[in-house]
This record gives C-alpha cells, structure tokens and sequence, in this order.
C-alpha cells in the first residue's frame, strides 16, 4: 500500500511570520513521487500568488552523499492551489529497496530533500511613522555604523527588546559597542546591516566572511540570515574543508552541521588522512573538534566490527 510520508513544515521566518513548507514523498510504485505543500503566514487572510519559484527535489544516497538524483523546475503555487506539480523520475522503488544500491541507511530510511528559492519575505512592519534616530555601532579602531533604529526593531526581535526599553544600555544612549570583539569588523557588521534593508547576502566565497556573519545572525535572531549563510557554505562543502567547517558549526544543531557529521561517518578515515599535516594544528585550536571526531571514529569501528561479525556468521551458514 502507498503511504504519504510527510516532513514537519518548515517556516521561512519566525513561526507565523512566513511562508511553510512540507514535503509530501509517496512511494508510489513504481517509482518514488514527491510534492511541496505551501501555507502562507498566519496574518495573510487573502488571496496569494507565488511565481517563479524554483523547486529542486533530491533523493541521496544514505553511502555515498555526493550521490544524488535531483529534478528542478519552476513552479507557481497560490492560495487556491498551494501545491506544486508531482515531482517524478526520482526513484525507482524496485531501486531504493536494493540494499546493494546503498539508498537506504541502516535503518531503512531513505533521505529526501527539498529546496525551494523565491518565497518572499514577511519581516515585521517598520513603523516609519516614529522619530527618526539614529543608533551607533562602536568596533575596534575607533570606527563607527550608523543605522536606522526604526529599522533594527523591524527586523530583529533581539534589537526590538534591546531597544525599546531603557533596562538596556543601548537603549538610553543609543550606542551598540562591539569594539572588543574583533570579528565585529565593519565588513561583517556592516554586511548584517545591509542584509536588514536588502534581504540579501553574498559571501563571494569568503568562508571566513560566512561564518562571521552567521554567528552575529544567529546572536541577533535573524534566522534567515543564518539560513542564507548556510545555503551558500553547503555549496562549498568538501572533503578538503569539512573538519573546519564542523569545528565551527559544532553545537549549533544547523543542517550543515549535521551533514558534515555525515560526511566524516562516512569517509572520517579518508579525511583525517588527507588532512594529517595539519591535524594537531585544527585540534589544538578547537578541542571540542577532536573529542568529536574521537566519538565518530569510535561509532564507525563499532559499526564495521558489527558488520563484520554478521558477515562471518553469514558465512557459517552457508
């Protein structure tokens, strides 16, 4: 029998602030078949129209994560039809029960993701109707940003707290000092600002950029920075810059951090090898990073003397 397996949606925005996403799999034999729910925010009562959005649904591979099979195309969802169009020719299903195909992970369950670009954005209204004032960000050197108040408030919970209420310093002079953070450079602070009255952030490969600038995203609460952030560096992911990447995603419970975790399960002995020179450089920056990779290697010793056992008793079977 066919079942529908939903994901949770997933909200671009604060709960209620923006659109959600659920993905639909069925596997319908015989091939797999996939669709995209979209609900508007909460406060949008009338009818909607979402156009070009582009829509890539990919299934991977549970050993080999570079592996995927992936369909993209340009869909148009409104309030009176909130679904895209079936996405088929993923997956044969003849193919993803196929232990030896390697589809399925060990618990045999079969990884689908969704991507979707063009959703707009529902940020809390700027009141522009209140006294313009300036608040100054203070960074090291003596240098200084000057940015709309109004507009602070607007987009980010954590400066609307801040504020609009005199318990905080910031509030009662109007002065932002990040001078003895030295990641607070007026590039990276500036780059936040800019995304606040843009809505966009490009990195141009700069990973140390990335990165800066999604911890000052998730310290001030904009989550889709942060999801940006992490869109950009996802497409630069590789063998070669994983243990960096992890390093400096541990504990944040991201997507990215989980598939550079999957990537070291499942090739860590490859990589550590490749990045044997300068090893004891990356750990002994970040400690937390060598008792992770500790427990991996740890986990995956378990699993192939696990397997190995199975395979001799197999063999005594037979």
């Amino acid at each position: 029998a066919n079942v529908r397996i939903c994901s949770q949606p997933v909200s671009k925005g604060k709960t209620g602030e923006g659109f959600r996403v659920r993905l639909i799999v069925v596997p319908n034999i015989p091939e797999l078949v996939a669709v995209l729910h979209i609900a508007a925010p909460d406060d949008v009562k009338n009818s909607w129209i979402c156009t070009n959005l582009m829509v890539t649904i990919s299934v991977c591979k549970a050993k080999d994560l570079d592996f995927k099979i992936s369909r993209s195309r340009v869909e148009k969802v409104c309030k009176d039809r909130p679904v895209t169009g079936v996405f088929r020719g993923l997956l044969k299903c003849s193919d993803m029960i196929d232990r030896d195909q390697g589809w399925l992970n060990d618990k045999g369950e079969l990884q689908v993701q969704a991507e979707i670009r063009g959703l707009p954005s529902f940020s809390p209204t700027v009141d522009f109707s209140q006294e313009l004032k300036v608040v100054t960000f203070r960074l090291a050197g003596d240098r200084c940003l000057y940015f709309d108040r109004r507009v602070l408030m607007g987009q980010s919970e954590y400066f609307r707290e801040m504020l609009a209420t005199s318990v905080w310093q910031e509030s009662r002079t109007g002065e932002i000092d990040l001078s003895k953070d030295p990641q607070c450079t007026v590039e990276s602070v500036s780059a936040l600002l800019d995304y606040m009255t843009s809505n966009s952030f490009e990195a141009h490969g700069n990973t140390d950029l990335a990165f800066v600038v999604r911890m000052l995203a998730d310290r001030y609460q904009l989550r889709q920075l942060v999801e940006e952030v992490d869109s950009q560096l996802e497409s630069q992911l590789s063998r070669e810059n994983v243990l960096s990447f992890f390093g400096r995603l541990i504990g944040s419970n991201s997507l990215l951090e989980a598939k550079c975790l999957k990537m070291l399960e499942l090739d860590g002995q490859r990589i550590l090898e490749q990045q044997e020179a300068t090893l004891d450089q990356i750990t002994e920056e970040n400690p937390l990073l060598a008792k992770k990779l500790i427990q991996v290697l740890l986990q995956r010793g378990k699993k192939r003397a696990r397997e190995a056992e199975c395979s001799k008793e197999v063999s005594r079977a037979r």
